[in-house]
C-alpha cells in the first residue's frame, strides 16, 4: 500500500497490477502511469475533484497496455454482489495477511467527532477505529 499526495511516492514501488484511488483528480491521471500490463485502477471517489487528465497511451502502449479504468459507487456495487458477501471477501483477506489495512488512529467511540473532523480535515492519511468502551 502506497499513501501518497502527489504520486510520486508510488513511483519507486511501479509497476502496479491494482491502484484503487479514492482522491480522484490530478492523482488519478498521474496513478495510472504506473500500472502494469493488464493492471486495472478502481476509482471510488473524488475527494479532491472530479476532473482528471489522463494519458490514454498509459492504457494502450506503455508497459504493455491493456489497462483499465473501473469506476463504482457503492450502491450500484451492492446490486451486483451483497455487501455481506463483499465484506467476508475482505475480512479473509485480512486474516490470511494478503490485505494489509493501515490503522492511523484507534481510539474511544467518545472521540467520533473529534476524529472524524480531523479525517475530513486531513489531518491523518489511514483509518480510523473507534472502540466501543
Amino acid at each position: 500500500m502506497v499513501v501518497t499526495e502527489t504520486g510520486q511516492e508510488a513511483e519507486q514501488f511501479a509497476p502496479y497490477r491494482l491502484i484503487v484511488d479514492g482522491v480522484g483528480g490530478e492523482l488519478v491521471g498521474k496513478l495510472t502511469a504506473f500500472l502494469a500490463q493488464g493492471g486495472t485502477c478502481v476509482c471510488y471517489g473524488s475527494s479532491s475533484g472530479n476532473e482528471m487528465k489522463l494519458s490514454l497511451a498509459d492504457f494502450y502502449f506503455e508497459n504493455g497496455g491493456q489497462r483499465t479504468l473501473y469506476g463504482f459507487t457503492l450502491y450500484t456495487e451492492v446490486e451486483l454482489e451483497s455487501a455481506s458477501s463483499g465484506l467476508a471477501r475482505l475480512l479473509r483477506l485480512v486474516e490470511q495477511g494478503r490485505l494489509k489495512t493501515h490503522i492511523d488512529r484507534a481510539v474511544s467511540w467518545r472521540e467520533a467527532g473529534v476524529t472524524a473532523a480531523d479525517l475530513i480535515g486531513r489531518r491523518f492519511s489511514g483509518k480510523a477505529v473507534l472502540h466501543v468502551d
